[in-house]
């Protein structure tokens, strides 16, 4: 018996120093990373991610507990949204969305039980040529000295979860291949201060797509460099009666310089407060995700001071319209 006991402590005392070995050796953080590619539109998995509202059709851990009771705070699909969860079999906690670009939101998790603790993650959502999308799911998981120890197990443990979701996801957004239109789609939010490269002018409705597609043309050859965005169109006015616009053509530009040439005029956009809505879906029915934004700002007692329109991928990029999406910006006070 005392010969057992030696040997079981001499086992204990080689599991400990083992684990004070990986304490010193392990980082404090782990970094976990999964990716899938599928086919699918970018503004259609993106709107899954972005908006903690659509996760429980994909999420990991709601599939482990549906009956997960999930509270929502904020703003969808903004920084500063937050969503918190209280179940039996996968504990409590809260996620909150710290930052948003058109392909990736940052999120912080905050564990309440069974363990308090933190960490912190993003979701990438990247177009690529091939028609496909490439999602990179990252986490960072933060233990503390000696419990860094354990840091190699994560990668397993989480990285089982995220390759689920990533497959929940592609599920999901395969049978659901379009955003739905409407006001619980659209996101209030502060619009950055752009420069524009633009040609502003009154045209007709039959001369509006030959006059556009000069001017990207014109921005595209004087600046190719500086160009930062999709092509884009303000509309400052328009009589759909008579079916006149005053539009302006543009790109967004790094710097604020002019261009060579000078009909190109360089506008800057102030940091302004906007709403806005992603459409999918070929240009004839655009109509409608402006009339939900004007409804939308009137019932909010809104001005609308301009309106931008955002081509995120149209007929240069697929002939496929129903591939084809347009973020619609309001700029309100």
């Amino acid at each position: 018996m005392k010969r057992f006991f030696k040997i079981l402590g001499i086992i204990i005392g080689l599991l400990i120093l083992v684990f004070f070995i990986l304490a010193f050796t392990q980082p404090k953080v782990a970094h976990i990373v999964r990716t899938r590619t599928w086919k699918a539109s970018q503004p259609v998995v993106f709107d899954q991610v972005v908006r903690f509202k659509n996760w429980p059709h994909w999420s990991p851990w709601v599939e482990i507990e549906p009956g997960v009771k999930l509270t929502y705070e904020g703003v969808d699909g903004q920084p500063g949204s937050s969503y918190t969860w209280v179940g039996d079999e996968t504990g409590s906690g809260k996620m909150t969305n710290i930052a948003v670009t058109i392909e990736k939101m940052k999120y912080e998790l905050e564990f309440i039980k069974p363990w308090h603790g933190r960490s912190s993650g993003s979701i990438s959502v990247e177009a690529q040529q091939t028609g496909e999308v490439k999602v990179t799911w990252e986490m960072e998981m933060i233990a503390t000295f000696p419990f860094n120890a354990l840091n190699f197990m994560f990668d397993h443990s989480v990285g089982k979860d995220l390759e689920r979701g990533l497959e929940l996801l592609e599920a999901y957004t395969v049978a659901h291949p379009q955003i739905e239109m409407t006001e619980s789609n659209i996101v209030e939010r502060s619009f950055p201060a752009t420069n524009y490269a633009t040609i502003r002018k009154s045209v007709s409705f039959a001369e509006m797509k030959d006059f556009s597609e000069s001017v990207f043309r014109k921005i595209r050859e004087a600046a190719p460099e500086r160009i930062v965005g999709p092509p884009a169109t303000f509309y400052y006015r328009w009589e759909d009666s008579a079916q006149k616009y005053e539009i302006g053509p543009a790109y967004a530009l790094s710097g604020s310089g002019p261009l060579p040439d000078k009909d190109i005029t360089v506008m800057p956009v102030p940091t302004s407060t906007v709403i806005s809505l992603l459409y999918k879906g070929g240009y004839a029915n655009l109509g409608s995700a402006h009339r939900i934004l004007q409804d939308y700002a009137g019932k909010r007692g809104m001005n609308i001071v301009n309106v931008l329109e955002e081509y995120i991928s149209g007929p240069a990029d697929d002939p496929d319209s129903t591939k084809w999406a347009t973020n619609v910006i309001f700029f309100v006070k």
